[in-house]
C-alpha cells in the first residue's frame, strides 16, 4: 500500500463511519472562524479586484461569494472566497505543515457543497477528509517546502481541497487518485509575494484548483495513478524527502484534534503572535509604560522562527502584517491589534516610524523551534528596555488561540461578529452564527449561504 492508496481507501470509507464528536466540534469551529475571516476580507482591495475580474468572466453560477450578492461557478466562488479568507491573515494555522489549511478547504467544500445542496454533516466530513490530506501527506514535505520558499498553504492546500471536494462528489478510490494527481500539477505559490495581494490569492487559487481537480476526476479526467511515488513525483520535485519512513495513519488521530489548529487572535502573521501576547502582558503589568520612553524592544526566539517576517520597515498595511517591527510598535502605541490596524496610513504614522527601528528580532541559532519528532518548541521572549534603565520581560510559549490555549466559543463568536458587522446584515449574522454552531443539523448548506450572501448594500438576487 502506498501513501495515496492508503489515503484514497480511507477517505472513501470516512462517510460510512461515525465522526467523533470532538472532531465534528473542532471542524465546526474551523468553518465558523474561516467564514468570519472571509467576511472580514470582503472590503479588501484585492477582493474588489477579483470580483471585478470574475464579473467580466460572467456571474451566473450556483455558489455564493460571502458578503456579496454574487453567485459564481463553484471554482470561481472558491477562488474569491479563498483569497478573502486569507486576505487579513486572520485565518487558522496548522503548524505541522506551516500552512493555513482552512482558508483553502472551507471555500472549496462550501462551493461544491452549495452546488450539490450537501448537508452540514457532509460538509464537516469533507472538511475532515481534506485536512487529513494536508496534515498527514503534507507533514512529510512541509518543512522542506517552507525552507525552499514555497507557500505551503498553496502547495498543500490544493491537495486537501481536491480531497474535500472529491468527498462531497463521492468520488471512487481511483477518482480520488486522479483528483490528487491533477491538483499536484497545479501546486505553486512562493513566499516572495508575502505582503502583497498575491499571497492571499495563493489560498484562493489552491481552493479553485482543488475544485477543478475533483470535478475533472468525476468526469473521468486522468492523471498519474500515484502522484506521490515514482520518478518526478510530487514529494521528490517540490521537496527533499521522496518517501516516508512509514505510512501515515489517517484519522488516528484526526488532525483537527492532534496536532490541532491554531485560531488567530490577531489578523497578522502567526510568527508575531507570541511577541504580541508578551507585549500585552507587559502593558497589563505596567499600564503607565510610555512608548516614547522606550530605548529598545528585543524579541528573542529559536532559529528560523521569523522566516515569514519579511518586512523590517513596512510601508503598506499588507507588509505590516509580516513585520515584527510594525505589529509590536502598533501594540505598544495603540494598546490593541485589530482588523483596523493594518492600513497604509497607520503604518506610516510618525510615532510608529520612530518606534519601529527600536524593535529588534533576535534568533538563537542554538535553539530549534521543533524537535526531530516534530514537537513544537517555539517561544518568544520580549524584553523592553526603557530610557531610564528599567527593564520589563515576558516570555510566551503558547499564544492565545493556540491549540493549548484556545479561544472560547464566546471569543470565537465575537470574532465572527467583528469581521461580519457591516458586511452581513445583523439579523443574518445571528442566524448564520447559530447555523454554524449547529452545522451537523443543517440539512442543506445552501440555506446557510443565503444568510451570508447579502452585503455592502447589495440586494440578494
Amino acid at each position: 500500500m502506498t501513501i495515496l492508496g492508503s489515503y484514497a481507501e480511507w477517505t472513501c470509507q470516512l462517510g460510512n463511519h461515525s465522526i467523533p464528536a470532538v472532531c465534528a466540534s473542532n471542524a465546526k469551529r474551523a468553518l465558523l472562524d474561516t467564514i468570519a475571516c472571509m467576511s472580514g476580507g470582503v472590503t479588501e482591495p484585492l477582493t474588489q479586484k477579483l470580483l471585478a475580474y470574475q464579473a467580466r468572466e460572467g456571474t451566473t453560477g450556483t455558489a455564493t461569494v460571502v458578503g456579496s450578492s454574487c453567485r459564481f461557478s463553484a471554482r470561481s466562488a472558491a477562488l474569491v472566497n479563498g483569497a478573502m479568507a486569507h486576505a487579513l491573515d486572520y485565518d487558522d494555522v496548522l503548524t505541522s505543515t506551516r500552512s493555513h489549511p482552512s482558508a483553502v478547504l472551507v471555500p472549496a467544500v462550501l462551493a461544491v457543497g452549495e452546488a450539490l445542496k450537501s448537508s452540514g454533516a457532509e460538509v464537516i466530513c469533507a472538511y475532515l477528509a481534506g485536512l487529513e490530506a494536508i496534515d498527514k501527506i503534507g507533514s512529510l514535505v512541509a518543512f522542506s517546502q517552507y525552507e525552499r520558499g514555497w507557500h505551503t498553504t498553496s502547495t498543500l492546500g490544493g491537495l486537501g481541497a481536491a480531497a474535500g471536494a472529491g468527498t462531497l462528489l463521492k468520488l471512487s478510490e481511483q477518482q480520488i487518485r486522479m483528483a490528487m494527481g491533477i491538483a499536484a500539477s497545479m501546486a505553486g505559490g512562493i513566499f516572495r509575494n508575502s505582503g502583497t495581494m498575491t499571497k492571499p490569492l495563493h489560498a484562493g487559487w489552491a481552493a479553485h484548483a482543488g475544485v477543478i481537480a475533483a470535478m475533472l476526476a468525476s468526469d473521468g479526467f486522468t492523471a498519474a495513478d500515484d502522484v506521490f511515488s515514482g520518478k518526478y513525483n510530487y514529494l521528490e520535485v517540490l521537496a527533499d524527502k521522496t518517501a516516508p519512513a512509514c505510512l501515515p495513519t489517517f484519522g488516528e488521530p484526526f488532525a483537527v484534534v492532534f496536532p490541532g489548529l491554531h485560531v488567530k487572535r490577531y489578523p497578522c502573521c502567526f510568527a508575531t503572535h507570541r511577541a504580541l501576547d508578551a507585549v500585552f502582558n507587559i502593558k497589563f503589568q505596567v499600564p503607565s509604560l510610555d512608548p516614547e520612553q522606550i530605548l529598545t524592544v528585543t524579541c528573542m526566539a529559536p532559529a528560523r522562527s521569523y522566516n515569514a517576517l519579511l518586512y523590517d520597515s513596512p510601508v503598506t498595511g499588507l507588509q505590516g502584517k509580516f513585520s515584527m517591527q510594525y505589529t509590536v510598535s502598533a501594540a505598544l502605541i495603540d494598546g490593541r491589534i485589530s482588523i483596523h490596524s493594518f492600513t497604509d496610513e497607520l503604518v506610516n504614522r510618525p510615532e510608529v516610524r520612530a518606534l519601529m527601528p527600536k524593535v529588534k528580532k533576535v534568533e538563537d541559532p542554538a535553539l530549534s523551534f521543533a524537535d526531530p519528532d516534530g514537537t513544537d518548541r517555539r517561544f518568544t521572549e520580549v524584553t523592553i528596555t526603557m530610557v531610564d534603565g528599567h527593564v520589563f520581560k515576558n516570555k510566551v510559549v503558547r499564544p492565545k488561540g493556540s491549540v493549548d490555549v484556545p479561544l472560547t466559543d464566546q471569543e470565537l463568536g465575537e470574532k465572527f461578529m467583528e469581521c461580519s458587522t457591516g458586511i452581513v446584515p445583523a439579523a443574518d449574522q445571528t442566524i448564520a452564527l447559530d447555523m454554524l454552531r449547529n452545522l451537523e443539523s443543517v440539512r442543506d448548506i445552501s440555506g446557510l449561504m443565503t444568510h451570508l450572501r447579502v452585503g455592502l448594500g447589495q440586494s440578494n438576487n
